[in-house]
């Protein structure tokens, strides 16, 4: 009796051990696979769910720019990050969303960019279906500094 006691506790605690957490992702859940961002576009997408725990864009620059990513987060208490990487996967800048923010909360990424290629990751932390949408600009829009609830994408 014991022995099936101890082998029903294995099973249920290592069920959730075979989702590997980007079976489901489709093409963006690696920085090798990363979908390509078109620049100034709000791009919207989901992450969270069982299998698709991460999201990956990419982004070409032909010349040195300023660079802004922005993250509106349309779940409350959602547990996202965002990093921006350069080619070979180093963290450039990195930002977390307060557990405590609000429906709708954006989320700002900023850096001076060389040319190349860069890669913007979205995560969620506590994998649980999250909304998102993303734009990536460059540019003169890029050194604008906008309050962080301005400017969000109109809802879906």
């Amino acid at each position: 009796m014991v022995r099936l006691g101890l082998w029903l506790i294995c099973i249920v605690v290592c069920s959730g051990c075979f989702v590997h957490p980007e079976k489901n992702s489709g093409p963006d859940g690696y920085r090798d696979q990363a979908a390509m961002a078109t620049l100034g576009e709000w791009i919207p997408d989901n992450i969270g769910e069982p299998g698709d725990t991460t999201d990956w864009r990419r982004i070409d620059l032909d010349a040195g720019d300023s660079v802004r990513v922005r993250v509106v987060v349309q779940r409350k208490l959602a547990n996202v990050d965002v990093g921006l990487y350069e080619a070979r996967g180093i963290l450039l800048k990195h930002a977390v969303r307060p557990v405590i923010a609000h429906d709708g909360y954006r989320m700002d990424l900023h850096d001076e960019l060389r040319d190349g290629t860069y890669y913007v990751r979205i995560r969620s932390l506590d994998r649980r279906a999250t909304p998102y949408s993303i734009q990536i600009v460059s540019g003169p829009e890029a050194r604008t500094t906008i309050h962080r609830d301005s400017n969000s994408p109109p809802p879906q």
